[in-house]
């Protein structure tokens, strides 16, 4: 019996270290000034940054930009996207020319044989 309430105590003390954690994260968040040395503790710390909502305010702190750096290089990178997608289809459209050339080509001279 006292192996089972020591078990239960253990992953008690586990599911309410994971409340306390969590607010620990939030709380440092929240200051004026980040402490960003007790952030990255946290995030390595058993459990990291607990969830995608933490870890989307935290790692902006932890790498030193901000959310309108964040915001202009998703711009940037979806343009280069979209830029690539273009060329990559003009690309294609290019290289359908090319054989379709290089077919009439061949067919030319086999027939001046």
């Amino acid at each position: 019996k006292l192996t089972n309430s020591l078990l239960y105590v253990t992953s008690m003390e586990q599911f309410t270290n994971k409340p306390r954690k969590a607010r620990e994260i939030e709380l440092t968040l929240n200051e004026w000034d980040v402490d960003i040395w007790r952030l990255r503790e946290l995030a390595l710390s058993e459990g990291g940054l607990m969830n995608q909502e933490l870890r989307r305010k935290a790692w902006p702190k932890l790498l030193g930009i901000s959310g309108e750096d964040i915001a202009q290089h998703r711009e940037k990178w979806r343009a280069q996207q979209l830029e690539s997608s273009t060329l990559n289809a003009n690309d294609k459209d290019d290289d359908d020319d090319d054989s379709s050339t290089t077919s009439v080509a061949s067919g030319i001279m086999t027939n001046a044989d």
